[in-house]
């Protein structure tokens, strides 16, 4: 018999009133709490409705009354720790948030939610035969993504569709919803949240709260029950079937939540499930036993808010993760002593052990955690018996080789933009067959791009050997490709080339390892076009290779310029100040021998500005970071006077000072260490990012990695990535337009330079982490929405 038994048909009609609910980009599975600490909640269901604004506004303010809140972790930390006191952040504007609402009724009281209901009521059933199901009359299968993560829904969709399974979608931004349509999608209720974000941050955060939110909702409004899954849990089985737990649990009608035990490996023979903790990414809540699990669930996200708000005071950002906040709600519940607690509950009983304490079944939760090997988190080695498996303890497109190694990626064709096997995927082909001979079409943002630079490019078109001819291309580099780590790794045992005080891994490093390296370890039936897009991908370490030898990397760049087809195109990632030139003036004329090679490049001479980056810095904290209104400096510099042309640097310097002592400010140029500089850096409201000898500089992207903003000095051209978004977080401006620019900020509301430092925090794991980086480096190459954008390639190499 299979884990959890086969139930009489007699208890199949429990399963009437369900909602089936998946979530993409969740924050929720991946942060692992074993201890939780009660006594974090104080608020009751009472108080949350006391507070609530009426029905028309848009935010819940919440009143700070209980102890600091967890410290949220990567699933490393086995237990929050308290956050000590710090000195408040400003509050800017508060973010647009949906309300939580009064949970009586089941009218809805906005167009938002009368389109959930209605969307709700179209999918409910669970399977797509819903006559064949009648025990699921009411179960609606829902899934949340954003159009970042659009490969691992789809994929997710594929698995779903070959159980039969319907199912409508929590779309996270507009993009997302477009796709879906409005027959499937949900726009969320709440703040949109756009590209793949990884652990810690506020936008991550936010996807957890749109879920909690959308999950009370739809219990509020349509009675239903909801069974909750991230897009990243793969179906392999029908995870409803009969003698599959989770459904056997539901069909039991027994348990008011049933949940996914958070392990990283399979438990002893021996194991006994705690009930303090789980993942918030998969699993199952019912108002239909009792509508007490909608004042519960309301409880949850009032504290979510609470502890966001309070996050934002204290460091400038919301964050607040809904799964160990989900647990420490329960905590408090299991820990009442009979009192009334969270939900108005006053005992929790879960299906392994005794109650908490004897009360009524209306007062008292029932829940039950799944079967781990049934429906596991994240093994590395999975089970045999899974039904499930969900692709939790990585990130972001990490998530894809894991589930590549579980052995259930490959379900759906991004060439045929269908599910393998399917007839939606035969049409599609036809159609993608029908565009492919039309390359021109296919290849016009790679064309719009290149002829800002080389109007000459006609034609390109994508080549029908794709996968022959970049294995020539690898085969052709193949000399000079780990030339440098050998001849590093004799020398120094460091595969990485030194600088700066860091000896890498560089992006060039990273983009390899992670685009190479997803290539080579790709599934089945992948093609190079469903990673790359119109592309033909070079993968070189320029400036370890320029390090090592610079007569080596001339060659390199030779065999290179006699490789590449003039129709085709080709995207490579260049960290050197002079791109592919690399200072060399044999080779001074590459970039016009090959214009159909795309330069991503850091240092300042390339198509595409991306930044430019060591080792990370980590959010300014409570040691250094000052409120706006505290800060004593206008702007500052903390660097050398040099690496950079026409004494730039020492212009800038001097500039600053005497504007200063015009403006009646402080500034502040200088040396010092580390802790110095970020003590500067927090007491001033902007901070000066001066190129160096190429035309950006490692500052920039350290002053955004801290939260504070950014201003970059150029000579000829500002060289900022993610220009359009730049603006809005940052100023650029040369030596001569310095006074005028400290004029302006000297005279800028402070509400309005907090603004643009929060902005800087809720983007920072998205774009300003190499992790971030590289994911925007996949949306641009698949034209996905990516903020990275082409521009002319400078008329000197460096200015």
């Amino acid at each position: 018999m299979a884990r959890g038994g086969l139930l009489p048909p007699a208890a199949l009609g429990a399963l009437s009133g369900l909602v089936v609910v998946v979530l993409l980009q969740s924050n929720t599975q991946e942060r692992l709490f074993n201890t939780l600490q009660p006594g974090v909640l104080t608020r009751t269901a009472e108080t949350v409705r006391a507070e609530v604004t009426q029905a028309g506004t848009s935010n819940v303010q919440a009143k700070v009354e209980a102890p600091s809140p967890a410290v949220v972790a990567p699933p490393s930390v086995t237990a929050p720790t308290a956050v000590a006191p710090v000195a408040p952040v400003p509050v800017p504007e508060a973010a647009p948030k949906a309300e939580v609402k009064d949970t009586s009724g089941l009218t809805p009281s906005s167009d938002e939610e009368r389109r959930v209901l209605d969307v709700v009521k179209k999918r409910a059933g669970v399977y797509k035969d819903k006559d064949a199901h009648p025990e699921f009359a009411s179960v609606v299968l829902l899934t949340a993504a954003n159009y970042a993560y659009f490969s691992i829904y789809n994929n997710w969709r594929c698995n779903a569709e070959r159980h039969g399974l319907d199912w409508a979608v929590i779309a996270n931004d507009d993009k997302a919803f477009e796709e879906l349509g409005p027959d499937r999608g949900l726009l969320a209720i709440g703040e949109k949240v756009s590209g793949m974000n990884g652990w810690g941050s506020a936008k991550l955060d936010s996807v957890g709260r749109n879920k909690m939110f959308m999950v009370l909702t739809i219990m509020r409004i349509a009675d239903l029950g909801v069974v909750f899954t991230d897009a990243d849990n793969m179906f392999l089985g029908d995870p409803f079937a009969q003698g599959v737990h989770l459904g056997d649990l539901i069909r039991s009608g027994k348990y008011d939540y049933v949940y996914q035990e958070e392990l990283a490996k399979a438990p002893a023979k021996d194991h006994v499930v705690p009930g303090d903790g789980g993942n918030t990414g998969f699993f199952y809540a019912t108002p239909r036993n009792n509508k007490k699990m909608i004042s519960f669930f309301t409880d949850v996200v009032a504290e979510v808010d609470r502890q966001r708000e309070d996050a934002f005071r204290r460091f400038g950002e919301r964050l607040g993760a809904d799964q160990p906040i989900f647990w420490q709600v329960m905590q408090k519940l299991r820990s009442t002593g009979g009192k009334v607690g969270p939900g108005s509950f006053r005992c929790v009983h879960l299906c392994s052990s005794t109650a908490t304490c004897e009360a009524s079944q209306e007062d008292t939760m029932r829940y039950c955690s799944m079967d781990p090997f049934m429906h596991p988190t994240g093994w590395e080695t999975p089970p045999e018996e899974r039904v499930t498996y969900h692709a939790n303890y990585a990130a972001n497109m990490d998530k894809i080789a894991k589930l590549q190694k579980a052995g259930v990626w490959d379900a759906w064709s991004e060439q045929s933009k269908g599910c393998k096997g399917s007839a939606e995927g035969e049409v599609a082909k036809v159609a993608v067959t029908t565009i492919d001979d039309a390359p021109t079409k296919d290849m016009e943002p790679v064309l719009q791009c290149l002829r800002l630079t080389s109007p000459q490019i006609t034609t390109l078109k994508y080549p029908s050997d794709a996968e022959a001819h970049f294995e020539e291309l690898r085969k052709v580099l193949s000399e000079w490709f780990d030339y440098a780590a050998k001849k590093f790794m004799a020398d120094m045992k460091n595969p990485y080339h030194c600088g700066e005080g860091y000896c890498g891994p560089w992006i060039e490093n990273r983009w390899i390892k992670r685009f190479l390296g997803g290539w080579e370890n790709r599934s089945a039936g992948t093609r190079l076009s469903d990673i790359f897009g119109p592309f033909i991908p070079i993968f070189m370490t320029y400036v370890d290779l320029w390090v090592a030898n610079v007569f080596e990397y001339e060659n390199m760049i030779e065999a290179l310029r006699k490789a590449v087809r003039p129709d085709v195109a080709y995207i490579t990632v260049v960290q050197h100040d002079t791109g592919l030139v690399s200072s060399r003036e044999k080779i001074i004329k590459i970039m016009k021998e090959i214009p159909n090679v795309l330069v991503l490049s850091a240092g300042g001479y390339g198509h595409v500005p991306i930044p430019l980056f060591k080792q990370p810095e980590e959010l300014l904290g409570k040691r250094f970071f000052k409120a706006m209104d505290k800060r004593e400096l206008l702007t500052s510099y903390m660097g050398s006077d040099h690496n950079a042309p026409q004494d730039m640097r020492k212009k800038m310097i001097k500039t600053v000072n005497e504007e200063a002592e015009k403006l009646g400010v402080k500034v502040h140029t200088g040396f010092g260490s580390a802790d110095e500089w970020h003590k500067v850096a927090g007491n001033s409201k902007v901070s000066l990012c001066p190129r160096g000898y190429g035309r950006t500089a490692f500052h920039l992207f350290e002053i955004l990695q801290l939260g504070l903003i950014p201003v970059h000095v150029y000579l000829d051209i500002p060289w900022v990535p993610y220009s359009d978004l730049y603006e809005s977080i940052g100023f650029s401006t040369d030596v001569k337009g310095l006074p005028g620019l400290m004029k302006k900020i000297n005279g800028m509301d402070l509400k309005d330079l907090e603004r643009m430092e929060e902005k800087i925090r809720s983007l920072r794991s998205s774009h300003f982490t190499d992790e971030g980086l590289l994911n925007q480096i996949s949306l641009f190459m698949k034209n996905g929405g990516s903020d990275l954008r082409c521009q002319k390639v400078p008329s000197t190499m460096n200015g």
